[in-house]
């Protein structure tokens, strides 16, 4: 996206695998290599990639203390359109009853819900405000909270 600060590949790799140390990520590390992996770590290695994607093309990057700043192609605005945010930023870590307050009230069994809640917690935002996210934004910050939990 113009204005974004675009990182090469290996680059992105290494901030990536620094950011999962900071954030304690007990986890394999990224690589390019095509080792043959548990069924397990496929998954994480496709959430990976498209973590990965969104350094590489400046859409992610870390603040010095590793909370990721996630730019929107498409800013919040309000009624008045109105410009309220460019960019979100989610913390390295949420307190037990930061999380258990976000999902207070949700079924056990609401995925998407559970997950927009955690998503709304780590931003410190609004229900409301990352509702009216585009679902291909929303779907990587899930892929990047997936790492925080």
């Amino acid at each position: 996206m113009k204005g974004w600060n675009e990182v090469d590949r290996k680059t992105a790799i290494a901030e990536f695998n620094k950011w999962l140390d900071v954030i304690d990520f007990e986890g394999i590390r990224y690589s390019d290599k095509d080792e043959e992996l548990p069924k397990e770590d496929k998954n994480y290695k496709l959430l990976a990639g498209r973590v990965i994607k969104t350094i590489v093309s400046g859409q992610v990057s870390f603040a010095e203390n590793y909370e990721v700043i996630f730019k929107l192609k498409s800013p919040i605005t309000d009624k008045k359109d109105n410009i309220l945010h460019t960019e979100i930023r989610l913390r390295t870590e949420l307190l037990n009853h930061e999380y258990n307050s976000a999902v207070s009230g949700l079924k056990s069994d609401d995925g998407d819900g559970r997950m927009l809640a955690t998503i709304c917690a780590f931003a410190n935002m609004s229900k409301h405000k990352i509702d009216h996210i585009p679902y291909k934004e929303a779907a990587k910050l899930q892929a990047i909270v997936s790492f925080l939990l």
